[in-house]
C-alpha cells in the first residue's frame, strides 16, 4: 500500500512538472551494463592492441566511451564496442582502462577496473662512438702499418669499417678493431683515414679527423743504397 502511494506521488509530481513522459520514463529506466572483456586486467601489451567491451541495456545501448587514465580516447556508437589502441604512443608503464555505456535515457554504467601494462621494445636510435687510436693524426708512415680504432655502443658494436681517402680497406667485426695497410701501394703524400662503426639497429658513426703522410723511400733511392761491393760476383 505504501509503495503504491509513493508511485502515485511520483506520478503526480511528473504531471505537476508538465506531464513529461520522458522524465517519467527516466525514473523507471534501468541503467545499462558494461564490461571490458579484452585484454584481461593485468595483461602486458605492446604495439596496437584491440580493446573490447560488452554492453547491454533493455532498450538498447546508445554508445560506449573508452578512456585511458581518465582521458577520453574513443566514442563507439555501434556494436561491437571496441577500438584499436596504439600503445607505441604511450610510455611503458601501467594504464587504467575505463568503459562507459550510455543508453537512450543518458543513464550511464562504468567499468574501470582493467589495468594494462604497456611494454613496448624501444627502438635503438643511439649511434655508436668510434675513434681512430693509431696512427696518430699527422703521423708520417711507411711500409706496412696497422690502423686501430676503439668503438662502443649502448647495445653493442657489430662492425668497424676502415677507409683511406674514402676507399674502403675492409671491415673488422671483433675487438680490438684494426686493419692492416701496405702504404707502399700508395704515392707519397697526405691521406685521410676514417673509421665507421655500426650497430645492429643500423645506427652508425664515423671518425674522419685523422690524416697521415705516407713517406716511402723511392725505388731508385733503394737501388742506389745497395752496397754492390759487398756482393761476390765470382
Amino acid at each position: 500500500m505504501r509503495s503504491r502511494f509513493i508511485w502515485i506521488i511520483l506520478l503526480s509530481s511528473v504531471v505537476a512538472l508538465g506531464g513529461s513522459c520522458d522524465l517519467f520514463s527516466r525514473l523507471l529506466n534501468k541503467a545499462p551494463t558494461v564490461n571490458i572483456v579484452s585484454p584481461q586486467s593485468g595483461a602486458s601489451v605492446n604495439g596496437t592492441v584491440e580493446i573490447a567491451a560488452v554492453a547491454d541495456d533493455d532498450e538498447g545501448v546508445k554508445l560506449v566511451r573508452f578512456y585511458i587514465n581518465d582521458a577520453l580516447v574513443m566514442v563507439d556508437q555501434e556494436s561491437p564496442w571496441e577500438f584499436e589502441w596504439d600503445t607505441t604512443q604511450y610510455q611503458n608503464g601501467s594504464y587504467t582502462l575505463k568503459a562507459e555505456a550510455v543508453d537512450a535515457h543518458e543513464a550511464i554504467a562504468v567499468d574501470n577496473d582493467t589495468i594494462l601494462i604497456v611494454n613496448n621494445i624501444l627502438a635503438d636510435t643511439v649511434p655508436p662512438v668510434v675513434n681512430i687510436t693509431a696512427p696518430a693524426n699527422g703521423a708520417n708512415v711507411s711500409g706496412a702499418i696497422q690502423i686501430t680504432a676503439t668503438a662502443s655502443d649502448n647495445v653493442g658494436v657489430t662492425s668497424v669499417e676502415f677507409f683511406i681517402a674514402g676507399t674502403s680497406l675492409g671491415t673488422d667485426t671483433s675487438m680490438p678493431f684494426s686493419i692492416s695497410l701496405d702504404t707502399t701501394g700508395y704515392t707519397n703524400g697526405n691521406y685521410a683515414l676514417s673509421a665507421t662503426a655500426h650497430d645492429s639497429a643500423g645506427n652508425h658513426a664515423t671518425d674522419n679527423d685523422t690524416t697521415v703522410s705516407i713517406s716511402n723511400a723511392p725505388t731508385s733511392a733503394l737501388w742506389d743504397s745497395v752496397n754492390w761491393d759487398s756482393f761476390n760476383w765470382n
